[in-house]
C-alpha cells in the first residue's frame, strides 16, 4: 500500500520582544524614509482601496507556496539508531504494558532506580524519536541527573518521582509524549497571539495602517524591523482580506504586550499594543461528524477520527468525499479534532480527488518485542472490530494492507527497523476547499491537513495547529514499581519539506484568524468575492 505523505510547513517562531521608545531625533535615513511615505491627503482613501487584495491573488498566492515549497538533503536514514542491546524479554514486555493506574505512595531508592534503568532502555530500544532528540549523550545525561537525584534519598514519592522525569526530559520536543499526568513539550508548545483591531494593508513602500484618513507606515515591531514576519494574512469583520499583527509564543498568558514603531513625518513614533491568546475549540461534548449547507455551501464539520461507543459517523465522513466532490466550494471545519487513525482522512481523500494521497512523508518505525506484541494484539482486534462494524471493503483492504507491512517487522529478532520512503505529487483541482484549523487539531488531524495542502485550491485558515505528528504509533507502558505510565511512539514520520518536523509549532494556515468567527468570518470572504468575480 502506498504511504501518507507531507508537505512543507514554514515556522516562524518570534522571541524577545521588548519596548522602544519614542525618537525625536532621527538619522538623515529615517527622515528620507518618511519623506518617502508621505501622501497627500485627497490620495489615501483611494490608495487603501487600491492596494488590497483580491481573491485571484490570494488563491494564486496559496498554490504557488505549496509548488515553490523547499527541500533539503536530510534523510531518514540519517534517524536510523542501531543497538546491539538486549531486548525486552517476554516477560518483561507483559509487566511493562500491564495496565496500572497511578497512586500516590512512597517507593524505595531501589525500587526507583529499577525503574529508571526501565525507562531508559525503553527510549534506547522503542522510541522513535531517540536519534531525533539527541541519541545516547543526550539521554545518557539525563539518566545520570535523574539517578543523582534519587542516589540522595532513601525513599521517593511517585509524585515527586513523577515530576523529576518530566523535568529532566524536558528537553524532548514530542506532542504526543508524556510521563505519568505531565506533558513533556510545553516549553516547545507555541500559541497564536494577535491583535485584530488594527487592520494593516500592503503596498510598494510597506505595511500600512489608516487612523483618521492619514497613512502610518509600520517601521519595526519591537526592536525588529522585518516587519514583514509579524503581518499575518487575515479577514476582517466583513470578510475582506487584511493584515494583522500576530506572533507565535510559548507562554500561557492571556495577552502579550508588544511595542511596534510608525514612521510620522520625520519622526518614527512609538505605541504599545496587546496581542490576545487565540482561541480553540476542544473535541469534547461535540459529535464525531455534522454536515450542513449554509448560504447553498456544504460545511462538513469532523472533530475526531475515531469513533465514540457505538457509532459509524466516520462512515458518513468518508461518504461526503463523493457526495460533495462535484461541488464549487466546500468548507471542512476540524477545529478539535485531536486525532485518531489516519485511514480515514486517506479514505476521504480518494473519494474527493480519486488519487491516494502522495504527501512525501518518509518514515522509519523501531520493533522490540514490546512493539511486535502490541501491533500482534491489535492486529487481530482491528480486524474483527473495525471490519464487522462498518462493512467497508475499502476500510478493509486498506486495514490489511497497513498490517500486512509489518510482518517483516513482527517476524525480525532483536531491535530493527522498517523504513518506508514515499514520492510526494500534487493533485489538480478546480474547486474550492476551506479547511477550518485551530490550536486542538493534533496527530491525524494535522495529517489530515497535511494530505489536503497536496491538492490545488486548499486553503487552510484558522491558526498554527498543536504540533503533535512527528512521533508515531504511539502506546502506554507502566513502570513495574512507581506504577508511573510512559505513552510513547515507536515510529518517527519525517515531511517532506523543511524543517521536516514540526511538534510543537503545528502547521500554519494561510489565512491567520485567531477567534471563534472563522466559519462567519470564510463565509463572508466567500460573498465578498465570489460575487465580485461572477
Amino acid at each position: 500500500m502506498k504511504k501518507t505523505t507531507y508537505g512543507l510547513i514554514f515556522v516562524v517562531i518570534l522571541l524577545s520582544l521588548y519596548s522602544c521608545v519614542s525618537m525625536s531625533n532621527t538619522n538623515t535615513s529615517i527622515k528620507d524614509e518618511a519623506a518617502n511615505v508621505e501622501v497627500e491627503n485627497t490620495k489615501r482613501e483611494t490608495e487603501v482601496q487600491k492596494n488590497d487584495l483580491d481573491f485571484t491573488s490570494v488563491q494564486e498566492m496559496v498554490n504557488n507556496k505549496r509548488v515553490e515549497s523547499v527541500l533539503s538533503d536530510v534523510s531518514i536514514d540519517d534517524y536510523i539508531f542501531e543497538t546491539d542491546d538486549e531486548d525486552f524479554t517476554e516477560d518483561e514486555a507483559n509487566m511493562l504494558l500491564a495496565y496500572k493506574s497511578f497512586e500516590y505512595k512512597t517507593i524505595t531508592k531501589d525500587s526507583a532506580l529499577e525503574d529508571i534503568d526501565y525507562l531508559f532502555r525503553i527510549f534506547k530500544l522503542q522510541y522513535g524519536g531517540y536519534t531525533l532528540f539527541g541519541g545516547d549523550k543526550t539521554f545518557n545525561e539525563a539518566r545520570f541527573r535523574i539517578e543523582d537525584e534519587v542516589s540522595k534519598l532513601d525513599k521517593i514519592s511517585t509524585d515527586v518521582f513523577e515530576e523529576l522525569l518530566a523535568k529532566e526530559l524536558s528537553f524532548i520536543n514530542d506532542g504526543h509524549m508524556s510521563i505519568g499526568r505531565k506533558d513533556i513539550n510545553e516549553s516547545f508548545n507555541m500559541k497564536y497571539y494577535a491583535n485584530e483591531k488594527m487592520p494593516f494593508h500592503k503596498d510598494e513602500k510597506g505595511y500600512y495602517t489608516v487612523e483618521k484618513e492619514a497613512i502610518k507606515y509600520l517601521h519595526s515591531v519591537g526592536n525588529d524591523m522585518n516587519v514583514e514576519e509579524y503581518m499575518k494574512l487575515s479577514l476582517d469583520e466583513e470578510g475582506k482580506f487584511v493584515y494583522y499583527l500576530g506572533s507565535l509564543f510559548s507562554e500561557n498568558k492571556g495577552t502579550e504586550k508588544v511595542n511596534l514603531e510608525f514612521i510620522d513625518n520625520d519622526e518614527l513614533i512609538s505605541v504599545e499594543v496587546s496581542l490576545t491568546r487565540s482561541s480553540k475549540k476542544f473535541n469534547r461534548d461535540m459529535v464525531t461528524y455534522e454536515e450542513e449547507r449554509i448560504d447553498g455551501i456544504p460545511v462538513i464539520s469532523i472533530r475526531r477520527f475515531h469513533e465514540l461507543d457505538g457509532e459509524i459517523e466516520l462512515k458518513k465522513f468518508v461518504e461526503s468525499g463523493i457526495k460533495y466532490k462535484d461541488e464549487d466550494i466546500i468548507i471542512i471545519d476540524i477545529r478539535g479534532n485531536l486525532g485518531g487513525t489516519s485511514l480515514w482522512a486517506e479514505l476521504w481523500y480518494e473519494n474527493y480527488t480519486g488519487h491516494f494521497p502522495e504527501s512525501g512523508t518518509n518514515r522509519i518505525t523501531r520493533f522490540s518485542n514490546i512493539y511486535r506484541k502490541l501491533i500482534s494484539d491489535y492486529k487481530g482486534n482491528m480486524q474483527v472490530d473495525m471490519f464487522d462494524k462498518y462493512e467497508m471493503p475499502k476500510l478493509n483492504l486498506f486495514i490489511q494492507e497497513y498490517l500486512s507491512a509489518f510482518e517483516k517487522g513482527l517476524s525480525s529478532k532483536g531491535v530493527a527497523y522498517k523504513k518506508d520512503v514515499n514520492a510526494y505529487e500534487r493533485v489538480g483541482n478546480d474547486r474550492l476547499v476551506f479547511l477550518l484549523v485551530d490550536k486542538a487539531v493534533a496527530s491525524a488531524g494535522e495529517d489530515f491537513v497535511i494530505k489536503l495542502k497536496t491538492i490545488d485550491n486548499v486553503i487552510v485558515v484558522g491558526t498554527n495547529t498543536m504540533g503533535c505528528m512527528d512521533i508515531s504509533n504511539n502506546a502506554h507502558l507502566f513502570l513495574p514499581n512507581s506504577s508511573v505510565g510512559v505513552f510513547l511512539g515507536v515510529g518517527l514520520e519525517m515531511q517532506y519539506n523543511t524543517p521536516h518536523f514540526f511538534d510543537g509549532v503545528g502547521i500554519e494556515p494561510d489565512i491567520w484568524i485567531s477567534n471563534d468567527k472563522i466559519l462567519d468570518k470564510v463565509l463572508k470572504m466567500i460573498k465578498q468575492y465570489m460575487n465580485e468575480e461572477e
